[in-house]
């Protein structure tokens, strides 16, 4: 196991920036860009004994990599509330100068 990990810190290491590249060209948010790597390399350690016995590895990781942010885009869309017409904006109370009661100077 401890060779295993080795391997896996190795090949983590030899690919991060690599991931943080297409990551952020893929997104074009730098944060979003960790957040999906954070959770590839995630990903990748819990499957890293399948991933080690792959032909290629680096299009592996790749392609998980692709499927994070493929997810990570789908939870935003699944986040977003349509409706049939736009809500009307609340009025605020209007004093007796005509001024909105939120207003100040």
């Amino acid at each position: 196991m401890v060779d295993a990990e080795g391997e896996f810190v190795e090949c983590v290491s030899a690919r991060l920036p690599s991931l943080h590249r297409t990551a952020f060209l893929m997104c074009g948010d730098a944060h979003l860009a960790d957040d999906v790597v954070q959770q590839t390399v995630t990903a990748l350690y819990v499957t890293w004994r399948r991933v080690s016995r792959a032909g290629n590895v680096d299009a592996y990781v790749h392609r998980m990599l692709v499927h994070k942010l493929v997810d990570v885009k789908r939870l935003s869309w699944a986040k977003a509330r349509l409706l049939g017409s736009v809500p009307e904006p609340e009025r605020s109370p209007v004093t007796s100068r005509g001024w909105s009661a939120s207003w100040r100077w």
